[in-house]
């Protein structure tokens, strides 16, 4: 047997703070960093209020941060992350694709999406030997609490402004999952803004460089500066969306999903 590492061997008692089980680690290909840190408990609060986190980013609920979410988890003795959705109330419209992603089916996430593609409907999802057997009942149970829609009955509406955007640091609400703020966008706007997100550095074809106020400088702002592409904050972004449609559909912007949720915390 391999002798382990004298820096890696704390890591293989260290409980978990939430629920006391040992953490697991994932290793780089040569052993020499750690990719990931977790508690392999899927009862754990912390792990469940994570996951419920990343519920809220996807679903644009303002106010749920982790110490929140956790909060919930305990107060109402949730097993399963999903269960959150019953509490909140909304049944919002998503798209199959949004609602696997909710699912947070471990090693498959943006996945999903040539999945759906090819298979329209929840049933036949799960028919699949994709989705673990102990999972499937959670989802059957708590889909009632969303309105599944397709990709077109969600993104309704021709766009009215299209573009590709750089993202730099991270955007407030939205953890490090930066590519969830361009999806929550584009669900918001049903169709009438259809944005691309490259986490690449590009130097043609990007409308934006979203940046907030005082992060870091980096290899992107200086390209963008290199290449005038303008440099805005994610309130800045919204700005420039919100007027673009209204300057189109007038009052009628108050009917979107994006006048509701998150966005009204810019405004």
């Amino acid at each position: 047997m391999k002798e382990i590492p004298e820096w890696l061997a704390p890591y293989f008692i260290k409980p978990c703070e939430y629920c006391g089980e040992t953490y697991r680690i994932g290793l780089s290909p040569d052993g020499n960093r750690i990719t990931k840190h977790y508690c392999p408990n899927s009862q754990c609060p912390g792990t469940i209020a994570q996951k419920v986190v990343f519920m809220a980013d996807l679903l644009s609920v303002s106010g749920v941060g982790f110490a929140t979410a956790l909060n919930i988890v305990k107060t109402y003795d949730i097993k399963h992350h999903l269960e959150v959705l019953k509490l909140w109330g909304i049944k919002q419209e998503i798209s199959l694709y949004t609602f696997m992603r909710l699912c947070c089916i471990n090693g498959i996430d943006t996945g999903w999406k040539d999945t759906v593609a090819n298979v329209k409907t929840l049933d036949g999802i799960l028919a699949l030997n994709i989705v673990p057997e102990e999972e499937k009942q959670f989802i059957r149970e708590n889909a009632q609490y969303v309105n599944l829609k397709t990709e077109e009955e969600v993104f309704k509406y021709e766009p009215i402004w299209t573009g590709l955007v750089m993202i730099t640091g991270d955007i407030p609400g939205f953890m490090k999952r930066r590519e969830d703020f361009i999806t929550s966008l584009n669900y918001m706007f049903e169709g009438y803004v259809r944005i691309s997100y490259s986490n690449s550095k590009r130097k043609t074809g990007v409308s934006y460089l979203i940046r907030e106020a005082n992060s870091p400088i980096t290899g992107k702002v200086t390209l963008a500066k290199q290449c005038g592409i303008p440099e805005v904050t994610s309130k800045e972004f919204m700005t420039i969306l919100f007027r673009a449609v209204y300057e189109r559909i007038g009052e009628k912007i108050h009917d979107l999903k994006a006048f509701h949720y998150r966005t009204l915390r810019y405004y």
